[in-house]
């Protein structure tokens, strides 16, 4: 049960961090680079190590911890999705579609919002530029 309340938790302190980093990027925050680094940290890692471990390392890391992997994996891809905005990064980009897409494949949840959120993300990654 302590485990539960525990993912739950952090869960929701992940999205709320997330969604403040949303307001953030949209506002122009000149720190959002550091609050994307460290609400990596809600997740277990750095930065550096989410985003240069193979996916296969990611993947493994995240079924060590209690509760289903796959969510942490969705709450990656989200987290990378917006770091590759800030950072206008086709490569982080891809891999934030890489991650979301192994979400979707493996997931026994449908979500209309995570389609809708992948399509944008891959028609985002489309028109990149660099």
């Amino acid at each position: 049960m302590l485990k539960k309340d525990y993912l739950m938790r952090l869960v929701t302190t992940f999205f709320e961090a997330l969604s403040n980093l949303e307001n953030g990027l949209d506002n122009g925050n000149k720190n959002m680079q550091l609050h994307i680094s460290d609400t990596y940290n809600l997740l277990g890692n750095t930065q550096g190590y989410f985003l240069t471990s193979d996916f296969e390392e990611v993947y493994n890391f995240f079924k060590q911890k209690d509760g289903d992997y796959l969510k942490r994996v969705e709450m990656l891809a989200s987290l990378i999705y917006l770091d590759s905005k800030e950072q206008n990064s086709k490569v982080i980009l891809g891999r934030s579609i890489n991650l979301m897409n192994h979400y979707l494949e493996n997931t026994k949840e449908f979500s209309f919002e995570l389609q809708e959120k992948f399509k944008q993300m891959k028609l985002e990654f489309e028109k990149f530029e660099h």
